[in-house]
């Protein structure tokens, strides 16, 4: 289960900020493909298309399950921010779900800025004035979620074929 924990985040940063982009597809398999079986990744993504924000929310609620585990709270962070980073662009939607993440595992900023490279201080910095309910419920009001098209094995065949 906690191993799921990782996929579910990879899968939930990448549709965050509204799109999913190549090179999101190709981390997720690239990174993914050593830990899971590409059928349950694919079965992670059509749970994913069928739920919607629903599943981003699950997720979120899900997260309480796992406080005090401080080395999976770290896999967590880095699989977030490498999924965040892909594309090259860091959305201020993906910066608020990463917030929405560290603050549900019950994590001090300071502890994410000592255990995670590759952030910016704005990343853990409390929202002026916001409690993490608002938090939730601003960014679950403003988001939209897209449709994950993809099959990763046809993806993965693709790529191949594209190297061959």
């Amino acid at each position: 289960m906690e191993d799921l924990i990782i996929l579910k985040t990879a899968i939930c940063c990448m549709a965050c900020d509204g799109t999913i982009n190549e090179e999101e597809v190709k981390i997720l398999h690239d990174s993914l493909k050593n830990d899971f079986d590409l059928d349950i990744i694919q079965s992670e993504i059509v749970s994913f298309n069928s739920m919607g924000k629903q599943y981003l929310k699950e997720y979120i609620n899900s997260l309480c399950e796992y406080k005090n585990k401080h080395d999976l709270h770290i896999k967590i962070l880095n699989t977030a921010v490498k999924m965040i980073k892909a594309d090259q662009e860091v959305e201020y939607a993906e910066i608020k779900y990463f917030k929405l993440i560290f603050n549900t595992l019950g994590i001090e900023p300071q502890f994410v800025l000592d255990n995670i490279s590759d952030i910016d201080e704005d990343w853990v910095e409390e929202d002026f004035g916001e409690t993490k309910e608002e938090a939730y419920n601003k960014f679950f009001s403003s988001v939209t979620v897209p449709s994950m098209n993809i099959d990763i094995k046809t993806e993965f065949v693709n790529n191949n074929q594209d190297s061959l």
